[in-house]
């Protein structure tokens, strides 16, 4: 959790953010105050003490997220991966280690859950915001925050239902925003998504955008359809690397960001190529022949292109914020985003 308010609180009675006193002296923590998984399950184990002991208990909703498997990857010793011949270990060896750290936080809590009886009446969902892409990849869309390769988008959700189906694999698009109808088990004009267990629908689309509005995707099972509309990411995260070649002394015009933005992406992860495109930049890959996505089709199928892009633009609105309107920028700022 970045040390700036976020306002995910909200909506919620109890709400547990990470403050700079939760973090554990020693852990690599970059811009973020990070808590390890287990305090986070301390926490949560507690709540649900609490609820486990009320006998007039109401129905409740938890949410615990984890931050393991993001940027330093931390795990306790007994889940760290071995070191390799050099001494070493490899990005991917330090996720996989994340990822069998969180499965094992998770199993604390339905193992508690089953112990106390809760599971019985309980819906248990398990989700990511995005997926990961890892060193070695050489499509040049890679980044997991902005980039709009598969690797980013492919991310897990799991559900489990006491009264509902096991085993169960939906192969149709599905996107984050069908977990409350799901969970509700309506679909309704008050959603966006549709619940997964019900009727599939005529025709399904998969869209995204990236955290700052750099660029935004469709994907109808078979062609992906990418537009990059602007640069707005600050250089903060390369400054470093950009003053020590005295490319960097200060405020820098977004205009002229892109070149040295690209230049330090590729020198911080040398195994990424550049994932950030000039604004107007258009792409569209046919995912069933190309899942690599290496052969931009926009020139040969523009009629693809066009229907895409016109149902991307009716279910996501494009929005263009100038760094010129103050007002827009502090709006952006109080959620989050900026």
């Amino acid at each position: 959790m970045r040390p700036r308010p976020l306002h995910l609180g909200l909506g919620f009675d109890e709400y547990f953010n990470v403050k700079a006193s939760d973090v554990r002296p020693g852990l690599d923590l970059s811009s973020f105050y990070k808590r390890p998984g287990e305090d986070t399950n301390a926490l949560a184990l507690s709540w649900l003490q609490k609820q486990a002991a009320d006998a007039a208990r109401p129905p409740w909703f938890l949410w615990v997220h984890y931050d393991d498997c993001h940027e330093s990857h931390w795990t306790p010793p007994q889940f760290a991966p071995p070191q390799g011949q050099n001494g070493g270990v490899t990005g991917g060896e330090l996720y996989r280690s994340a990822v069998r750290y969180e499965d094992f936080l998770v199993g604390q809590l339905v193992d508690f859950l089953r112990a106390s009886g809760m599971l019985r009446d309980t819906v248990v969902v398990v989700v990511s915001d995005h997926a990961m892409v890892l060193a070695g990849r050489q499509n040049s869309k890679n980044n997991n925050h902005v980039g709009m390769s598969d690797d980013c988008f492919h991310s897990p959700l799991i559900i489990v239902r006491p009264d509902g189906p096991r085993g169960v694999r939906v192969s149709r698009i599905t996107q984050n925003i069908d977990l409350a109808p799901t969970l509700l088990g309506q679909d309704s004009a008050k959603f966006t998504g549709r619940d997964l267990f019900g009727p599939p629908p005529r025709h399904a689309y998969a869209v995204c955008e990236s955290p700052r509005l750099e660029a935004r995707s469709i994907f109808d099972g078979r062609w992906k359809y990418i537009e990059y509309l602007q640069v707005l990411i600050e250089p903060e995260h390369y400054r470093p690397y950009l003053e020590s070649r005295k490319a960097l002394a200060g405020p820098l015009d977004p205009a002229a960001w892109l070149p040295l933005q690209q230049e330090a992406a590729a020198a911080h992860n040398p195994h990424d190529t550049v994932f950030f495109r000039p604004a107007g930049t258009r792409e569209l890959y046919d995912m069933a022949s190309d899942p690599e996505e290496t052969r931009n089709q926009i020139a040969r199928h523009p009629l693809e292109a066009a229907r895409l892009a016109y149902v991307l633009e009716a279910r996501m609105p494009r929005l263009r914020v100038a760094r010129s309107d103050p007002q827009a920028l502090e709006i952006l700022r109080k959620y989050g985003y900026w």
